[in-house]
């Protein structure tokens, strides 16, 4: 008796444990967490503790800059080359002087668009001004104007990940009208290269060629169209049916002004980038790409049901 009462108990704790594996509503829900929890958090954390003193180390090191390259420079001097100058031309070096800087803000103004910030443009002027002064004046842009623009964006509110966005677009945006303005040059005045250059090449004309195809590449990449439904926000559009045509199945959306849209997977939707990756008799599934408290970007399930007029889609 004994025995086989233990034996009971026994039974009794190994049937109990198959039923705890069924959790599979929980582990789908977790996905998104542990992707989140992959990213270095510490290191991001790190940087924007020492974001402040870096910032300072490096206008310190732009001011020494300064220094040492206006040292051989008197004021009198300055002025007396000035006079000595036509005013005319000392007026028109000033205006186009003034037309570059102006020009040079593009490359910010452009960022913060890529980036779906709304500084406005008087700031977003005054910081790339600052540091184009100090980097073209003294070179070494990434110690001198680079951290001026930095603590002038952290100062109105960005987080190290949108400035450092923010300066590796200018970053890009440079180079490419640079390559793109060299390939034009060495295809319409090619230079002759020295013997033994890459590939034996007699000029440059082939090298402007490449450069011209580097920038193309780089346009029809980034050039996609945007599409209708992408100028209202997803939770304003309306799910209304579906449509078949042979093989493919369509979702028909409409927008506030009642306008119906025929929507097929890889189709966009709403203005988080959202891809259609999947059409059922019920709903619309899409993949948006957010911006989380951070900065950081970040991938989004989304649904648009059947029929629901608020148009709530159902985010995981």
């Amino acid at each position: 008796m004994p025995e086989n009462a233990e034996n009971a108990r026994v039974s009794n704790v190994t049937t109990e444990t198959p039923e705890t594996p069924e959790t599979p509503e929980i582990t789908a829900q977790e996905v998104p967490a542990t992707g989140l929890r992959r990213r270095p958090v510490v290191p991001w954390d790190l940087l924007r503790k020492a974001a402040p003193l870096l910032t300072v180390l490096l206008f310190a090191g732009a001011l020494w800059l300064l220094h040492r390259e206006l040292a051989g420079f008197r004021y009198r001097d300055v002025m007396m080359f000035l006079r000595a100058l036509p005013r005319s031309r000392v007026l028109l070096a000033v205006f186009f002087t003034a037309l570059g800087y102006a020009a040079m803000t593009g490359y910010d103004t452009l960022a913060f668009r890529n980036i779906r910030d709304p500084l406005p443009y008087r700031k977003i002027a005054l910081a790339s001004f600052a540091g184009y002064a100090f980097s073209n004046s003294l070179g070494f842009a990434l110690l001198t104007g680079t951290p001026i623009r930095a603590r002038l964006y952290s100062g109105w509110g960005l987080t190290a990940t949108q400035v450092t966005r923010v300066v590796v677009f200018c970053f890009i945006t440079f180079w490419l009208g640079f390559i793109t303005l060299g390939g034009i040059v060495f295809l319409v005045e090619p230079l002759p290269l020295p013997r033994g250059f890459v590939f034996d090449l007699a000029t440059s004309r082939p090298l402007g060629a490449l450069f011209l195809a580097l920038s193309l590449v780089y346009v029809a990449l980034a050039a996609r169209r945007r599409e209708p439904l992408e100028s209202y926000p997803l939770e304003s559009l309306t799910m209304v049916g579906t449509l078949e045509r042979g093989k493919g199945v369509f979702a028909l959306v409409r927008t506030p002004e009642k306008d119906i849209y025929q929507v097929r997977p890889g189709n966009y939707l709403g203005q988080n980038f959202g891809v259609v990756t999947g059409i059922t008799d019920g709903e619309i599934k899409l993949k948006e790409l957010v911006q989380d408290g951070s900065g950081d970007w970040a991938e989004r399930s989304s649904t648009l049901n059947l029929q629901d007029k608020s148009a709530q889609g159902s985010r995981k």
